[in-house]
């Protein structure tokens, strides 16, 4: 099993992603190098799709492992447009054709309201404002792929809540 946290900032994922993790014994994936990078420069964003991502993508095809992923290349279309960085949508939709192909899954975390958030790391740039763009290009994004999708609101931040929800989505046992 294969699923991937996608969605704005502040709504969860990584919490969610590794209390899903310490339940259902697999292990969660998050490339920290994203913390140090500059939101809207290209060359880090788009050498990670490029190369990080079709290696990733060839790593989880040619071994089918169970994984956890806080966030995948969806979140790159969803920041690119909103940061107007250079991408490529062409190759966007090769890796979702392939992690549809290998039954990946998307729980697309989100908010009911992004009044009064700021992100911990990038303040200044991303806002309530922001957030809700974000959303929006998530919300493009998620009509186009292959993939199931879990649409998961974290508002009220209940964790088993929201766990029982994945867990079901993912048709693991509660027993």
């Amino acid at each position: 099993m294969i699923v991937a946290f996608i969605g704005p900032d502040m709504t969860g994922k990584s919490n969610i992603a590794s209390r899903l993790s310490k339940e259902i014994n697999i292990p969660v994936f998050k490339n920290t190098g994203e913390w140090k990078a500059d939101l809207s420069g290209d060359d880090y964003y788009i050498n990670l799709l490029k190369f990080g991502g079709t290696f990733l993508m060839d790593f989880l095809v040619q071994t089918n492992p169970s994984a956890i992923l806080d966030r995948f290349y969806p979140c790159e279309y969803a920041y690119s447009n909103v940061f107007n960085r250079s991408s490529n949508k062409d190759l966007i939709l090769k890796l979702d054709k392939k992690f549809s192909s290998i039954s990946g899954k998307f729980v697309f975390c989100y908010r009911s309201s992004y009044d009064g958030i700021k992100d911990d790391l990038f303040p200044e740039k991303i806002n309530c404002e922001t957030l809700k763009k974000i959303e929006r290009q998530y919300r493009i994004f998620l009509e186009e792929t292959k993939c199931d999708i879990l649409h998961l609101e974290t508002s009220d931040m209940n964790l088993e809540n929201q766990i029982f929800k994945i867990k079901k989505f993912l048709g693991v046992d509660e027993t």
